[in-house]
């Protein structure tokens, strides 16, 4: 295949052979914004996630702030941030570390995501949680229970966990509250989302850690525009979810003896 000239910018043209039709393709470049060069990003993500996890099934948990909960997110990002996490993986282990459905430590892999697919605030963590996990003896346990978490318990133990630290925050000043909230009225709100369901969901899945890894490769390395196509006189885009904050991962031991993250 021949490189033909070109500028740094702008379309590269290939020519497979010498009498052959020329092909055009357009230069990449590392923003996440493009789809056509961040895709090259994606894929270096995509290499470097499935080294770390273990080739195993698992499942797929979502765990979500309710909208009224939106206005102190805003104010208090980095703090309501690492609450989140927190709850997630205190919530997850109380659970699975209990012999009546695991007894054991997974392997987590969890992914923020701030926006919904219409750019909304809208902040949920994504899990991917191994479908097994090693004991205290160091041996690969299975899941006690076919449906793998009590969702519903689960749902309680989460929102009891957040809650609490919101408003150990308010009662010490720590949270800054929006504008025309006070601390009574922070802790009625409180009080009441203390009432109403969750949304905490058992999702589908997955039979290997690689259709993991895919899935959760458009929140972390997604851009915001999925694709434009051309339709009619102008260009129609396609857009996606976008604004990944972090991950965490939680350690575990290798099946083998050797450290590796799941």
């Amino acid at each position: 295949m021949v490189l033909l000239p070109h500028g740094g910018t702008g379309p590269v043209t290939y020519r497979a052979a010498p009498r052959a039709c020329p092909a055009g393709l357009y230069n990449s470049c590392p923003t996440a914004v493009a789809p056509q060069c961040n895709r090259i990003q994606l894929e270096r993500w995509l290499e470097g996630q499935k080294s770390r996890l273990i080739d195993h099934p698992h499942r797929h948990v979502i765990f979500t702030l309710p909208h009224e909960l939106h206005p102190y997110w805003r104010r208090n990002t980095d703090r309501m941030t690492r609450w989140l996490f927190q709850s997630v993986r205190e919530t997850l282990m109380c659970f699975l570390s209990d012999p009546a459905y695991l007894g054991a430590q997974p392997g987590i892999l969890s992914v923020l995501h701030t926006w919904g697919r219409s750019l909304t605030l809208h902040p949920h963590i994504h899990c991917a949680i191994t479908e097994g996990g090693l004991d205290d003896q160091g041996l690969w346990r299975l899941p006690v229970r076919n449906c793998f978490l009590p969702i519903r318990a689960v749902m309680f133990k989460y929102r009891g966990h957040f809650l609490a630290q919101l408003k150990s925050a308010v009662d010490c000043g720590e949270l800054s509250l929006p504008d025309g909230e006070t601390p009574t009225s922070s802790h009625n709100l409180f009080n009441r989302l203390g009432r109403k369901p969750w949304n905490v969901n058992l999702r589908e899945r997955y039979d290997n850690a690689e259709g993991v890894v895919e899935y959760l490769a458009r929140y972390v390395r997604g851009g915001r525009c999925a694709r434009v196509s051309c339709q009619g006189s102008g260009p129609t885009r396609t857009m996606s979810c976008s604004a990944t904050m972090r991950t965490g991962t939680t350690r575990m031991a290798d099946v083998n003896g050797a450290g590796r993250n799941a």
